[in-house]
C-alpha cells in the first residue's frame, strides 16, 4: 500500500531544505512516461502547449523545464525538429555544459534580470548537442541528461544527492517526446504533479493549468470609473485584463497603437467577493522580479501560432504594454487571502484620471487551476480543484482522542480551545449528560477522551457516532487502524489505515486524524496538522 501526502500548497513533502551534505533525498517528485501526459492533452485541451515539469522545489534554489518540439520527419527516423530551448534558474550565475561544444555561447545567451530573482538563462540546443549534452547546476544536486537513443529522445532527471558529485539512478523518464513542454511561471504553486505507478493499472493524476480568454466587453466613451463583475466561479491563479481599441479590434493594430496611457489609468483592482487584492503594474518593467513571472506566462500560455486570441501579434503586445496582470493565489499561500472562499465572484474596479476619449473593447484572461485522471482503462477525467482543504472541526460535533497516557490527548485539546479551531457557542452550564447522538441537536460539541477505541463493546456506539477520530501512537495501534479501516473504508485494505499512519508519523506528525463528517470529501478524510504550527497534510491512496 502506498500513500501520497498532500500540504495545503498541493505540494509533494520533500526533505531536501533540512538535507545535509550527503544525504540521500528520499521524498521527491516521480514523473510518469510523457505517453501518458500526451493521452491527456489529445483528448481534453487539443492545443495545449504549457505544462509545468516539477522538479524538488523543496528548497526553491532550482526550477528546471523544457521547451521544445520534437517531431520524426517523414523520410527520415532522425528527429527533423531539436530541442530549442531550456531553461533553468538557480542561485548561481555559471553553469557547467558538459560535453556540449556550445558552453561558451551558452553563457554569453544568459540573461540575469536581477540577484533576487536567481538566475535565468536560455540555452538553445541542437540535436547533436542533446545526444551528449549534460547540465550540471552547481549549488544543486539537480542533473539533466538529453540521451538520444536508436527510436526516441529521452528526458533523465537525476535528483541525486545533496553532494553534486553523487548521483543516484534517475527516477523520472520521459518516453516519447511529440509535444510541446514548457515551463508557465506565473506563481511558484503552477506545476504539473505526476506520480510513477509500479502497477498500470492505477490511476495517475496530473495537475496543470486551464487557460480560457473571455470578452470583449465594451469600455463606452466619456468614462472616468470602471466596475465590472467578470464572472462568478473558482478563484483563479492569475486574472489578466487587456484593452484595445473597438476600431483596432477589427483592423489593423498598426493603425491604430494603443498605448497605456490614453487609459490614463490611477487605480487599478481586482476583488474576489470582497477581498481586494494589491494593485498591478499597469506599465510592467519586465526586468523586475514580480513582473517577469508573469511576462513568461503571456508569452507562453498566449503565445498560439505568434498571435494573441484576439488577433494582434506578440511583438504589438509587448510595445503597448495595456494588460494588467493579477496574480489571485488559489492555494492561499499569500497570507491575507488564505482565508477567502475558493467560490465567488470576480470583479475589477478602474479609475481614469480624465475620461476615456473613446470606445474600447476590454478582455479578461483567466489562467485556473485543473486536475487530470487517467486510469487503466485510457479514460480521461477533469475537475478543477475547486476548494482549498478544510483543515478546522466543525461545531456541534462529537470528537474521539485515543491514545496511551503521555500521548499528548490532553495537550492538543487544550490547543485547540486555545486556537478556536471551530465555532465554541456559549451555551451556559450543561446540567444533564448529555451522550453523542444528542450533539447536533444541543448545539454542543463533545470531547471523548479514551486509552483505547476497542476497550468495551459499549463504545461501537460511541465511535460510529464520532464525526472527528484522533489517532495517537501506541502499541497497540496496529490493530486499532486494522479494525477502524474495515468500519469506515470498506472495500479498501485492511492495511490503509496502518500505511497512512505511519507516514504521518514519518513526517513527525503526532496524531492521525481520520475526519468522518458528513461534509468533508472523501479523499480529504484523512489528514494531520490542525494546529497553526503544524504543517498541513492530507493523505490520499491508490
Amino acid at each position: 500500500m502506498r500513500s501520497k501526502i498532500i500540504n495545503n500548497n498541493y505540494k509533494v513533502a520533500d526533505e531536501r531544505a533540512s538535507a545535509k551534505t550527503g544525504d540521500q533525498i528520499t521524498k521527491y517528485m516521480d514523473c510518469a512516461p510523457l505517453s501518458d501526459i500526451m493521452s491527456v492533452f489529445k483528448q481534453v485541451l487539443v492545443k495545449l502547449n504549457t505544462v509545468c515539469l516539477a522538479g524538488n522545489q523543496g528548497n526553491n534554489l532550482y526550477k528546471t523545464a523544457i521547451d521544445g518540439r520534437f517531431g520524426k520527419s517523414a523520410h527520415e527516423k532522425e528527429y527533423s525538429e531539436p530541442l530549442t530551448t531550456l531553461y533553468a534558474e538557480d542561485s548561481a550565475l555559471a553553469f557547467d555544459m558538459g560535453a556540449s561544444q556550445d558552453n561558451v555561447g551558452f553563457k554569453k545567451r544568459a540573461k540575469c534580470f536581477e540577484k533576487g530573482l536567481s538566475f535565468v538563462s536560455f540555452c538553445p540546443l541542437n540535436l547533436d548537442i542533446a545526444r551528449s549534452g549534460r547540465l550540471l547546476i552547481p549549488g544543486c544536486s539537480l542533473q539533466v541528461t538529453l540521451v538520444h537513443q536508436a527510436d526516441s529522445v529521452r528526458l533523465m532527471a537525476d535528483p541525486g544527492t545533496v553532494d553534486a558529485a553523487k548521483s543516484l539512478k534517475p527516477k523520472f523518464v520521459i518516453e516519447e517526446i511529440s509535444l510541446i513542454v514548457c515551463r508557465v511561471a506565473i506563481t511558484n504553486e503552477i506545476y504539473l504533479e505526476t506520480q510513477s505507478r509500479q502497477n498500470r493499472g492505477d490511476k495517475a493524476m496530473y495537475q496543470f493549468p486551464r487557460t480560457a480568454c473571455y470578452g470583449p466587453t465594451q469600455v463606452l466613451r466619456g468614462l472616468t470609473e470602471l466596475n465590472v463583475r467578470l464572472f462568478h466561479g473558482l478563484r483563479p491563479y492569475a486574472l489578466i485584463i487587456f484593452f484595445v481599441k473597438s476600431a483596432a479590434a477589427n483592423g489593423s493594430y498598426r493603425l491604430n497603437p494603443q498605448r497605456t496611457y490614453h487609459l490614463n489609468t490611477i487605480e487599478c483592482c481586482a476583488y474576489f467577493n470582497s477581498y481586494q487584492y494589491p494593485q498591478p503594474s499597469y506599465r510592467p518593467d519586465f526586468e523586475k522580479v514580480d513582473v517577469a513571472p508573469l511576462y513568461n506566462a503571456l508569452l507562453k500560455v498566449w503565445n498560439v501560432n505568434k498571435t494573441y486570441n484576439c488577433g494582434f501579434p506578440l511583438s504589438a503586445f509587448n510595445e503597448s504594454q495595456t494588460y494588467f496582470a493579477v496574480p489571485m493565489d488559489p492555494n492561499g499561500s499569500i497570507e491575507t487571502a488564505a482565508s477567502v472562499p475558493p467560490v465567488g465572484d470576480v470583479s475589477i474596479k478602474f479609475r481614469f484620471s480624465k475620461e476615456t476619449d473613446q470606445t474600447y473593447n476590454m478582455y479578461w484572461y483567466v489562467i485556473s487551476h485543473a486536475t487530470v485522471a487517467i486510469d487503466a482503462s485510457r479514460v480521461v477525467t477533469m475537475n478543477y480543484i475547486a476548494e482549498i482543504p478544510y483543515f478546522g472541526l466543525r461545531a456541534n460535533s462529537t470528537i474521539c482522542f485515543a491514545g496511551p497516557a503521555g500521548s499528548g490527548k490532553t495537550t492538543l485539546i487544550a490547543a485547540l480551545i486555545k486556537q478556536r479551531a471551530f465555532a465554541i457557542p456559549d451555551l451556559g452550564p450543561i446540567k444533564k449528560i448529555v451522550f453523542c447522538i444528542g450533539a447536533q441537536q444541543k448545539r454542543i460539541t463533545i470531547f471523548l477522551v479514551v486509552h483505547h477505541l476497542y476497550s468495551t463493546t459499549a463504545l461501537r456506539a460511541i465511535r460510529l457516532h464520532c464525526a472527528y477520530i484522533f489517532v495517537f501512537p501506541t502499541p497497540s495501534a496496529a490493530q486499532q487502524l486494522r479494525s477502524l479501516c474495515r468500519e469506515y473504508f470498506p472495500g479498501e485494505k485492511t492495511d490503509l489505515l496502518l500505511a497512512v499512519f505511519n507516514c504521518a508519523r514519518s513526517v513527525d506528525s503526532r496524531y492521525l486524524l481520520i475526519d468522518n463528517h458528513s461534509d468533508t470529501k472523501h479523499d480529504q478524510r484523512l489528514k494531520s496538522g490542525l494546529l497553526n504550527d503544524e504543517k498541513k497534510y492530507i493523505y490520499q491512496w491508490f
